[in-house]
């Protein structure tokens, strides 16, 4: 197995849904890990394409996630087909706002020789050569460079956790309310990704959002799955913020699917499972409510874990082949912000989230 991606989130607010809350995260890490007998890539164009070839992948080392111009949202450079392994040089580990989807429209006007920042107004910077740009809120903290262009918005966005087409994700941190309009300054547009740490002109990721491609290896493939799953530390007594991880998939365009990692019942997904609240302590747990049985992915979960093993090809047992067809899985990771979990006595627990592409032979 090889590990292609590390991600944190680290020191959140969150729950801007929320009446008089907010709440942090710290450390959750991430990683994505691939069996032997696997080829994977991420999809050059991050998104499902039908009839796709290994030429519509990259993999190996340097692959780099194109955040703003003409092919933002789009992957580039490493290996120009699926392979053993992928580097996606994505670093979220500064993942600092809950998120959710809207639709409205916001603009943002320039500002030129600022001598001193304007009362009550919040003002931003611009990263991008060509739409779509990336704005990003500043401290006014310290005095405005008279050189430099600032931005300042207006317009609002109405939450309506809807994401299909059509429709803004956005990260915020704060209170307020859903379903209705978000006026307040700190409500932006959500990164998906993003490019670093926010450091050395990097751009802080708000969500994970990969299309993958995996196809068998050799012939004795008989079933392809793929594992996400969460372990908090256990030295922590609750499982906090973890609680509202939210994952959305969508196996060969077949439609999306949504988890609540911490309460699969309440989403369809395994009628067993017990319905875990951000306050949950690890001792009120029982491993089996949210490790639906062995993973395949040579793991050991403990109290206080959670995953899902979503089947993307063939049946594990049949002693069929799947066969060489190369199939895609979408996956979006978010902290959700309107999750009931998302609390201020929820802050702090840490964790480390995985994505364990795995399969079984004949």
């Amino acid at each position: 197995m090889v590990l292609v991606l590390s991600v944190s989130l680290t020191t959140a607010t969150y729950a801007w849904f929320t009446a008089n809350q907010s709440a942090s995260v710290e450390n959750i890490g991430f990683s994505v890990e691939a069996g032997s007998d696997l080829l994977i890539g991420v999809a050059k164009t991050n998104a499902y394409k039908s009839g796709a070839i290994g030429s519509d992948f990259y993999s190996g080392s340097d692959t780099e996630y194109i955040l703003t111009g003409t092919n933002a949202g789009q992957w580039t450079s490493g290996t120009n087909q699926l392979g053993f392994s992928i580097d996606t040089n994505l670093d979220l580990t500064s993942m600092n706002k809950a998120v959710a989807t809207a639709t409205g429209t916001v603009s943002y006007t320039p500002v030129t020789n600022l001598e001193a920042w304007a009362d009550n107004t919040v003002y931003y910077t611009r990263t991008g050569s060509a739409e779509p740009y990336v704005y990003s809120q500043i401290s006014t903290s310290s005095d405005p460079d008279s050189s430099a262009t600032y931005y300042t918005r207006t317009g609002t966005y109405t939450i309506d956790q809807d994401w299909t087409d059509g429709h803004t994700v956005i990260k915020a941190n704060g209170t307020g309310t859903t379903p209705g309009t978000v006026t307040q300054e700190t409500v932006e547009q959500a990164i998906a990704n993003g490019t670093g740490d926010g450091t050395s002109g990097t751009i802080k990721g708000d969500y994970l959002n990969v299309c993958f491609g995996v196809q068998a290896g050799n012939d004795n493939v008989e079933s392809i799955a793929v594992v996400i799953s969460n372990v908090v530390t256990q030295t922590e007594t609750y499982v906090g913020m973890n609680a509202a991880i939210h994952v959305r998939y969508n196996v060969d365009n077949a439609g999306w699917n949504e988890v609540d990692l911490y309460n699969q019942s309440a989403l369809d997904i395994d009628e067993n499972a017990e319905a875990i609240t951000s306050l949950t302590t690890h001792s009120d747990m029982a491993t089996a409510d949210l490790i639906p049985g062995d993973l395949g992915n040579g793991k050991t979960y403990h109290q206080g874990d959670a995953a899902i093993k979503i089947p993307i090809a063939g049946t594990a047992g049949s002693g069929n082949a799947v066969g060489r067809s190369i199939h895609q899985i979408h996956i979006i990771i978010y902290v959700a912000g309107n999750d009931a979990d998302c609390i201020a006595s929820a802050m702090g627990v840490t964790s480390t989230l995985s994505i364990d592409f795995t399969n079984t032979t004949k």
